[in-house]
């Protein structure tokens, strides 16, 4: 059986390694098969590397007992990334690309969230939600503006779960179509 206090969440504790980020990479390869899908956020060395140093509280480590069992990644965006995107004028890759060229991380409109996995033997108990409302609230702290978030839905779960976080915030939610 798992315990509460069992699990812990990078945001909270303060700890995340690159160990937790490469974990996390395969994850998502084998949920979303981003080697085969060069359209969707590459975690590539280079990637992972720009994350822990420009936005590192927007990936959040969740850990059984100190072992990776999953995780969740959002990105702070402007309106006009975030409406390009839902236009389908940027792929998932380019977004973050032109995250990282120009998006001012401490003054942001909008929040993508980009994935969250968990191991299926720990599904269904709210650990991605809890981590990607944690990573949230962790961004926007004390700001009284509340930015929009959205979603590019992979399975129908990820959209529930995009539309259980912005109802728990508060937020407006837009969905790639």
């Amino acid at each position: 059986m798992v315990r509460k206090k069992e699990i812990t969440f990078s945001t909270d504790t303060g700890k995340s390694s690159i160990k937790d980020n490469y974990g996390a990479s395969r994850f998502s390869e084998e949920y979303f098969e981003t080697e085969e899908d060069p359209a969707q956020f590459q975690p590539t060395k280079e990637n992972i590397l720009w994350v822990r140093k420009n936005i590192p509280d927007c990936f959040n480590a969740i850990k059984y007992k100190g072992v990776l069992i999953g995780y969740s990644f959002i990105i702070p965006c402007s309106r006009k990334l975030m409406e390009l995107f839902l236009l389908k004028k940027l792929t998932e890759n380019r977004l973050f690309q032109e995250v990282k060229k120009s998006a001012d991380h401490r003054n942001f409109e909008t929040i993508y969230m980009c994935g969250a996995v968990v191991k299926p033997e720990f599904r269904r108990r709210g650990l991605a939600s809890a981590a990607l409302i944690k990573s949230i609230r962790k961004i926007t702290g004390t700001r009284r503006l509340k930015p929009t978030l959205f979603y590019w839905e992979y399975s129908r779960q990820g959209g529930k779960l995009a539309s259980y976080v912005a109802k728990i915030l508060g937020f407006r939610l837009k969905k790639r179509t």
